[in-house]
């Protein structure tokens, strides 16, 4: 809970519960996929990324419904590109 909310009750404009946009993952101004890319190296943030598009695309549609998994894999495959090509993320565009 986050000051006496549900996490589904926190969640910002996202129906389909990407981690682009959630408010339970804003730390202060800036949100953890920004602070690891900060604290990361290029090649450990990429492997993060790759992990979690590999992570994604196994347990399409066995954990949560096909739809909303295949929004994170796209979401985190579209950060993966970015990053190699050498962009900072913004994890609100």
């Amino acid at each position: 809970m986050i000051e006496g909310k549900t996490a589904s009750q926190i969640i910002i404009d996202d129906p389909e519960g990407s981690a682009k946009t959630s408010a339970h993952y804003q730390v202060g101004s800036k949100q953890p996929i920004e602070i690891m890319q900060e604290v990361m190296s290029p090649e450990e943030f990429q492997g993060f990324l790759r992990g979690n598009v590999i992570k994604y695309a196994l347990r399409l549609g066995h954990k949560d419904k096909a739809v909303k998994e295949a929004a994170k894999i796209e979401q985190y495959a579209k950060w993966l590109r970015e990053a190699l090509e050498g962009k900072q993320i913004d994890p609100r565009n």
